[in-house]
């Protein structure tokens, strides 16, 4: 045999040495497996070993086992497999997590047009001219009136009725018919009142519920309000103030007050005037008056408080979101002693707004 052909033969059967050494220690690893499962009765993650001294972990536990030492074993289970989870579903955050509400306030959970006013798919009869509601009770609906409405009985309903005036008022309710009775009511719900008059006030006097009403379209002021007046979820904005420096001129509030202002709530509001007087205005002693959870905006000040002292609580503005750019500051006076002032932030931060 050449001395080539015999180095390969030689290094054929050391590899093949190495193999059969290999395959060898194999088949014993596997056969010692086999007898310890025989012998310890093991089948998956529940093996049974002898016990010892120790502690048991959270997937052991003894069991009677006659063939093991003592007549005890240690059993293993298979640990818990909790299955997978679908996360819940986002939620948006509530509007006082969120900024910058002013452009598009719905989207914050305010009103806006979107969500006050008539709803869409009402169908109106038209009312050419003015409206005088003499009939106590009475309940006017899914009306457009092209003109003003005066209300002189108590009791009177206007609902999902839009209203083009361009008089002295929008809705007038008489205040020698109201006095002062809250059961005496009129109630004004998801309407629109566009005012065609400078010098007009969309909604006035006293005794009135207003819900999801949409003021525009250039009024002096959304709403006068004397005593016995709730205005809630509605949206008041196009307020305009014309030479307000002449007795002619205007001076725009989005709601003004006068009188006692007595039991008085704005509540969850978006009013969002320009350049005018305020959102809010009223500067002398109230009996009772809370403006809450509103979203305000512009005016010289954006909210007037009583100049001189009034009542401890008599005069409250509590939570309220203060946007824009207003002329001179967000509040005037709101500092005077009995007016509380709390809870109120910055639509574009967040951050506290601290009264003057």
């Amino acid at each position: 045999m050449n001395p080539i052909t015999k180095n390969k033969f030689s290094h054929f059967f050391r590899h093949a040495r190495s193999k059969l050494i290999i395959a060898g220690c194999t088949a014993a690893a596997v056969a010692a497996v086999g007898l310890f499962i025989v012998a310890t009765h093991a089948s998956g993650f529940f093996a049974s070993v002898d016990p010892d001294q120790g502690t048991l972990t959270a997937n052991a536990h003894i069991v009677n086992d006659a063939g093991a030492s003592g007549g005890k074993a240690i059993q293993f289970t298979a640990p818990a497999v909790t299955p997978p989870t679908t996360p819940p579903p986002t939620t948006p955050p509530p509007s006082g997590t969120l900024t910058n509400c002013m452009p598009n306030p719905s989207r914050c959970g305010y009103p806006d047009a979107t969500n006050t006013g008539v709803p869409a798919g009402t169908a109106l009869t038209a009312v050419n001219g003015d409206m005088t509601i003499s009939t106590a009770n009475a309940v006017v609906d899914s009306k457009e009136v092209f003109g003003c409405i005066n209300v002189t009985a108590p009791g009177v309903t206007i609902k999902r009725t839009k209203i083009h005036c361009d008089g002295s008022y929008g809705i007038y309710m008489n205040d020698q018919v109201s006095g002062a009775s809250n059961t005496r009511r009129l109630t004004i719900q998801d309407s629109d009142i566009e005012c065609l008059n400078i010098h007009e006030t969309a909604i006035a006097y006293v005794n009135i519920t207003v819900q999801r009403v949409y003021i525009h379209g250039g009024c002096e002021n959304g709403g006068a309000f004397n005593d016995n007046t709730t205005v809630q979820d509605s949206y008041i904005t196009d307020i305009l103030e014309i030479h307000p420096e002449l007795p002619t001129g205007t001076h725009g509030d989005g709601i003004q007050f006068a009188g006692d202002v007595a039991n008085i709530l704005i509540d969850h509001n978006s009013i969002i005037v320009g350049a005018v007087t305020s959102a809010l205005n009223w500067t002398d002693p109230a009996v009772s008056f809370v403006a809450q959870n509103n979203l305000l905006s512009g005016g010289g000040y954006t909210v007037y408080c009583p100049r001189s002292a009034t009542p401890a609580g008599s005069f409250q503005v509590i939570n309220n979101r203060f946007a824009g750019s207003p002329t001179y500051g967000q509040t005037d006076h709101c500092t005077t002693s009995g007016v509380t002032f709390t809870g109120n932030y910055q639509d574009s931060t967040l951050q506290t707004v601290v009264p003057n």
